[in-house]
């Protein structure tokens, strides 16, 4: 049976600019997925993208917050971005908002 060609998506992670994480393109029975050289364990690809990019991960994913809630401020994302208990409020208060009870959010 003939292996699939690597997605696109993949091949633009395999290595960051500064070379400093390697990823490498696996071929199970689930499909392709990115093993990480330096530690060895599959990473999904939103993170090594997010490492490519020399970006944390939380920019990562906030970026899909961001296209959605687009009338906030910059101002807004930059204290979501650096202050913690910020964060965390509003985490808290989004899902409050969609119907988890007070208990489940600890």
């Amino acid at each position: 049976m003939p292996v699939p060609p690597m997605p696109d998506k993949m091949l633009s992670v395999l290595r960051t600019e500064a070379g400093r994480r390697w990823f490498v393109g696996v071929y199970t029975p689930t499909g392709w997925r990115l093993r990480s050289r330096t530690t060895g364990r599959f990473v999904s690809v939103s993170r090594a993208l997010g490492w490519a990019k020399g970006i944390g991960r939380l920019l990562v994913k906030t970026e899909a917050m961001r296209r959605q809630l687009d009338y906030l401020s910059e101002e807004f994302w930059a204290e979501y971005l650096t202050d913690k208990e910020f964060r965390e409020e509003i985490t808290d208060y989004l899902r409050a908002s969609m119907g988890y009870p007070p208990e489940a959010l600890l």
